[in-house]
C-alpha cells in the first residue's frame, strides 16, 4: 500500500520552481504554506528555503538599503 504524499508537497514543489525562476519572494510564500501544512517537509526543503531567504534578503537590500 502506497503512503499518501504530505499535504504541502505541491506547495514545496511550487516553491522550488519559483526559486529556480529567481523569484525568491514567491518561493518563500510557497515554502511557508508547505511547511504550515506539513512541518516534516522542513528537513527536506531546508536548503531551498535558506537560499530563498538569502536571495530575498539580498534583493531587499539592493532595492532599499
Amino acid at each position: 500500500m502506497a503512503t499518501a504524499a504530505p499535504s504541502g508537497l505541491d506547495d514545496a514543489e511550487r516553491a522550488s520552481v519559483a526559486l529556480a525562476a529567481n523569484k525568491p519572494a514567491a518561493a518563500l510564500a510557497a515554502f511557508d504554506k508547505a511547511f504550515a501544512a506539513s512541518p516534516e517537509l522542513r528537513k527536506t526543503y531546508a536548503p531551498g528555503y535558506a537560499k530563498a531567504l538569502a536571495e530575498e534578503g539580498k534583493s531587499l537590500f539592493e532595492n532599499d538599503s
